[in-house]
């Protein structure tokens, strides 16, 4: 899961005071195509703002969620902020958060548009995503977000793993947003496995 900065696009906005949408299939049909593309060229780096898997503008693989579900909290319902986009996958992503979550967990998970993932996540080299030592409630929250969207499930660990590896080979040949550029997709893991490497002195050799 990535940290996203959020700001709403003046099209957005234009769109939303012109024609006061009362539904968001009304917006969909409209501007969608140009607000999922935007959320993922300017915002997410073209990656699912909760697994960090590769995405492209091809509507087949990617949907915008509504991280606080249109069913729990109609009032989020165009709110920029309450806005990103996911993969299609059911087993992990939005559409598994959206299958599982209840309005109380929104209380205990992590938000990526506020909360910055990295700070809580521990990434290992085996590509799993655990708990760094921290409170009781945050070590809670955590647990939460990484069962709520599926983050550990065995597809997205062994992809990891097989990019912890070629971090390991690039290491000491590339910049890191040179790995990034080259791997292209989850750039957070990327980014602490690469950091661990180097603050460790670990051999890539």
């Amino acid at each position: 899961m990535k940290q996203i900065n959020k700001k709403e696009p003046d099209f957005y906005a234009k769109y939303l005071k012109k024609e006061s949408p009362t539904e968001w299939k009304t917006l969909s049909q409209a501007i969608g195509s140009n607000v999922r593309e935007h959320i993922l060229d300017i915002e997410q780096n073209n990656q699912c703002a909760y697994t960090e898997i590769a995405l492209d503008h091809n509507s087949r693989n990617s949907h915008i969620d509504h991280f606080k579900k249109r069913a729990l909290f109609p009032e989020e319902t165009f709110n920029w902020n309450n806005l990103l986009v996911s993969c299609n996958r059911e087993n992990y992503g939005a559409k598994y958060k959206d299958k599982h979550i209840h309005k109380q967990d929104y209380n205990n998970i992590l938000n990526p548009t506020i909360d910055n993932p990295s700070s809580f996540f521990h990434y290992s080299f085996t590509g799993n995503i655990g708990e760094k030592t921290i409170d009781k409630i945050n070590g809670e929250r955590v647990a939460n977000t990484i069962s709520l969207f599926g983050l550990n499930n065995k597809s997205l660990v062994e992809r990891r793993a097989t990019i912890a590896e070629q971090v390991k080979i690039y290491s000491n040949q590339l910049s890191l947003p040179e790995i990034k550029e080259v791997i292209g997709e989850f750039d957070s893991f990327v980014e602490n496995i690469y950091s661990t490497l180097h603050d460790d002195n670990i051999s890539v050799n």
